[in-house]
């Protein structure tokens, strides 16, 4: 069953990761492993956030099932698409925790 506001969303996703895509690649040149330091040798933490996409079509008994199957594998983080996105520490941003 697929109501209208799971279309919705399904097409709002797809925008959301192709602007992620365009975000990530704007920032390309930010190397990987290259630490910030101050003039004092000093580290400066970044800030970055960091965003999990994980989306899959599974066959189970219940809703819970199918929650609980998603939290107890390794499979979100091996097959998720991770961004990593370097920001300013006073970007209002709200870390997304639901269960």
């Amino acid at each position: 069953m697929q109501t209208r506001e799971h279309a919705i969303a399904n097409a709002l996703e797809k925008l959301a990761a192709s602007y992620r895509q365009i975000a990530e690649d704007q920032q390309q040149n930010i190397a990987w492993e290259e630490t910030k330091k101050s003039e004092t040798g000093e580290v400066i933490d970044s800030f970055y956030h960091v965003i999990l996409h994980y989306e899959d079509i599974i066959e189970v008994e219940s809703k819970f099932e199918a929650l609980h199957n998603t939290i107890i594998g390794n499979t979100v983080v091996e097959n998720a698409i991770i961004t990593v996105l370097e920001i300013d520490q006073d970007l209002p941003i709200e870390p997304l925790t639901k269960l």
